[in-house]
């Protein structure tokens, strides 16, 4: 959406995100997400395939062949060494974090289960 909108076009429907060409003149909206929501299923890196949410100071992933959460605190752990996710003390986070995952899934009308079909 951003470029479509620096180059004079229509933003077409069901194009996922949305134009920070108002950010780049200095404006933040107030409904301005909080949070990015990505997949990963690229085998030749050696990651396990996942998806989940970065935000500014968290990282969230699931795992789906193993059911498995990893949450990291970015400003604890900026290089994302050791997860989180089994602690207690993130428990209220990690929680919040599924909930905004999910909200975020059905905004972008994603099936995490074809995930796994990709492989």
């Amino acid at each position: 959406p951003t470029f479509t909108e620096i180059a004079g076009g229509t933003i077409p429907n069901g194009l996922h995100g949305r134009s920070f060409v108002p950010i780049l003149h200095g404006q933040k909206p107030s409904d301005w997400r909080h949070s990015v929501y990505y997949q990963y299923y690229d085998p030749g890196h050696g990651v396990a395939p996942h998806y989940g949410l970065r935000s500014q100071r968290y990282t969230l992933a699931h795992y789906p062949r193993t059911d498995e959460w990893d949450l990291y605190d970015l400003e604890k752990d900026p290089r994302q060494m050791k997860s989180v996710a089994s602690d207690s003390e993130y428990a209220p986070i990690l929680a919040e974090l599924k909930k905004e995952l999910k909200q975020l899934q059905e905004l972008y009308q994603s099936d995490p289960t074809l995930l796994l079909k990709k492989l």
